[in-house]
């Protein structure tokens, strides 16, 4: 007895905040249920319920704290929100070659150095839209381990599809 169902609608983090597409959190939006998810480009297999029930409780404590950053009148006056634009260029630095693949959250984008010899000494994460804290985790990790591997990394536990991207990037330069 499962079900399965199309996902869809906004993305969130771990703090149960709906994710910009630049990325980041926006302020004081938090997202709960079966609109959205933190795997919001999947198809999932009976796991609507436990996340619903768990981003609710998260959101609902994240929502109720008092917040230093506006004031407390109405939520319809005051203060507006305008996202801050991010954008990281994909000009290549000197002797980089920028690749590919799609993750979780859009593309993740790497610029590779090789030495003469064709070995891997720098990956950069040039751009990603990874949700932080879960597929970020491979993010902060595999880039180092890449270089020190030569490219023959494993997949980082809890961030497998962000992992599966770098990897699949790599692949296409080597």
């Amino acid at each position: 007895p499962t079900f399965t169902n199309t996902q869809g609608g906004p993305q969130r983090n771990e703090k149960a905040e709906i994710v910009h597409r630049d990325g980041h959190s926006i302020p004081h939006l938090y997202g709960a249920g079966e609109l959205g998810s933190v795997f919001s480009w999947k198809y999932q297999g009976t796991g609507n319920i436990g996340e619903s029930l768990i981003f609710g409780r998260i959101a609902g404590a994240q929502a109720a704290q008092v917040k230093s950053d506006v004031t407390q009148d109405s939520v319809l006056q005051g203060k507006s929100w305008r996202p801050t634009v991010r954008s990281a260029t994909l000009t290549a630095q000197k002797d980089e070659i920028i690749t590919k693949a799609r993750g979780m959250g859009g593309d993740v984008v790497l610029g590779v150095q090789k030495d003469a010899q064709g070995k891997i000494t720098r990956v950069r994460v040039i751009r990603h839209h990874e949700t932080p804290g879960i597929g970020t985790k491979a993010l902060d990790v595999l880039p180092q381990k890449i270089v020190e591997n030569n490219g023959h990394v494993d997949t980082v536990s809890g961030a497998t599809v962000t992992s599966n991207a770098i990897k699949r990037a790599i692949t296409k330069i080597q």
